[in-house]
């Protein structure tokens, strides 16, 4: 983890830390980030971590930042010398272990946006990106596949649709 001021100065220039407002005092610590334009894994690890460590509260806050880069990012801080920290302590040694804190949080977040995606296509591109990618489909009866291509749900492999 680190603090505020420690992320500033990270590719940052003394006009551009004016920018970003306030320093957050070096007594919070950075435990996460995340972007608009980031992935689902983020967005995961993100309400995971807020979970577990109880929510936005007096030890845990959230800094919300709009940027002309990325539209929004967002940081979480944490308060050293709590429970809560204890906890960030435990959620950052395991995410160094793994990139993902509750997979199956992962992949609900994962299929709810692919099916979003999916549904936004019109019947002629869904057609096309099946027969583009035929591998990644698996259609055990001819009604599966028509449901899939009228947009009830998404039957492939979501890895190529987000990207």
């Amino acid at each position: 983890m680190m603090t505020h001021e420690e992320f500033l100065s990270v590719g940052i220039t003394h006009s551009q830390q004016n920018y970003l407002g306030d320093v957050i005092p070096p007594e919070w610590q950075i435990l996460l980030s995340r972007n608009q334009g980031g992935h689902e894994c983020d967005n995961s690890n993100w309400h995971v971590a807020i979970e577990r460590l109880g929510g936005e509260g007096c030890n845990v806050r959230v800094e919300r930042f709009t940027s002309w880069f990325c539209d929004w990012f967002e940081l979480l801080f944490v308060k050293i010398d709590t429970c809560e920290f204890k906890e960030a302590l435990k959620i950052e040694a395991a995410l160094k272990e793994y990139p993902v804190l509750d997979d199956e949080d992962l992949a609900m977040r994962e299929n709810k946006k692919t099916n979003e995606i999916w549904r936004e296509f019109d019947w002629r591109e869904r057609v096309e990106y099946i027969r583009e990618h035929e591998d990644c489909f698996d259609f055990h009866t001819f009604k599966d596949l028509l449901s899939c291509v009228r947009g009830c749900y998404f039957n492939g492999c979501a890895c190529e649709l987000l990207g």
